[in-house]
């Protein structure tokens, strides 16, 4: 089994559109429920232009965790012409089951609220080059077992009416599979190792160096604030260069707050972290 790594990057890509309700509402996530639409939102079924994915993660692919561990996760929303997300998440016992497994939690600063086990948006969130993202935090139960993670979120144009601007889509189910402690440490292949960033700390640019053999791999490169949420990413394909640069901007191009950011490279065989400072 294979050792999920403390910080878990979850990539949902998606063309689809908020909630009617710009509060959100829950219990839409699982495949069986009315999804965005048949209850008198939007579009009557889910829209195929909406892709849902977890980044990092093969399709097919199960997460792996052991009993009790918090991981976090960020769900990212792509979507090339939408104003705003919105998105409904839950963790279930069975595939499209109504009971909830371990504890989902929102980030600060996720713009997501907790209602009945499940997340939803407080309100929906602007799409900024594309894509939105949102930070949560699962505390896996205690007893090993297979969970399900489901998702739906909404794109919205923003015309304050549900039309055939707004498109929803669901995120297929992806399997979370609970080892115990003793399990996933004898099959883990996920490698960990510090990230070496300079300088620290830092007025704006911050520099990482990549160990030269690993320079040909693909990474994505997150930027995660004090309160867990994800202020920038990107790929990262370092070629022949071992050195590669965040210029301390977030996903709107502003700068970055002053404070202690975690740095992190990561795909599906390695896991480089680090911390970075930034003062103004």
């Amino acid at each position: 089994m294979r050792r999920l790594p403390v910080l878990l990057i979850v990539s949902v890509a998606v063309t689809l559109t908020a909630l009617a309700n710009s509060n959100g509402v829950t219990r839409r996530s699982v495949l069986t429920s009315a999804g965005c639409g048949p209850s008198g939102c939007h579009g009557a079924s889910a829209n195929t232009r909406t892709v849902l994915s977890v980044q990092g993660l093969a399709e097919g692919a199960n997460l792996e965790t052991i009993a009790g561990q918090v991981i976090d996760i960020v769900i990212n929303v792509k979507n090339p012409t939408a104003a705003a997300a919105g998105i409904n998440i839950a963790v279930k016992t069975e595939q499209n089951g109504t009971t909830s497994a371990g504890t989902l939690m929102p980030f600060a600063s996720s713009g997501l609220r907790l209602q009945g086990g499940e997340l939803a948006h407080g309100t929906p969130k602007a799409f900024v080059g594309g894509e939105v993202v949102f930070a949560v935090r699962w505390t896996a139960p205690s007893e090993p077992g297979t969970y399900y993670l489901h998702a739906v979120s909404n794109a919205v144009n923003r015309n304050g009416a549900p039309d055939i601007g707004d498109q929803w889509n669901w995120m297929q189910p992806v399997k979370i599979v609970v080892g115990t402690p003793s399990s996933v440490a004898d099959a883990a292949t996920i490698e960990y190792s510090s990230l070496d960033l300079r300088p620290l700390p830092a007025h704006g640019d911050v520099s990482m160096q990549i160990p030269s053999e690993l320079t040909g791999e693909t990474f994505t490169l997150s930027i995660i604030d004090g309160q867990g949420a994800v202020v920038y990413q990107r790929e990262v394909q370092p070629g022949s260069a071992a050195i590669q640069q965040w210029d301390g901007r977030t996903f709107t191009g502003t700068h970055a707050a002053p404070g202690s950011y975690v740095v992190v490279l990561a795909n599906d065989r390695r896991v480089l972290r680090g911390r970075a400072i930034i003062v103004r």
